[in-house]
């Protein structure tokens, strides 16, 4: 049970740093 939960921080933490760029392309832009 341990991987399943660290694949699914590790997703969450890659969906987190996309929408923060997203969020500052759209400042900058």
């Amino acid at each position: 049970y341990i991987k399943p939960n660290i694949l699914l921080v590790y997703t969450v933490k890659n969906n987190t740093l996309w929408l923060l760029r997203l969020g500052s392309h759209s400042e900058l832009f």
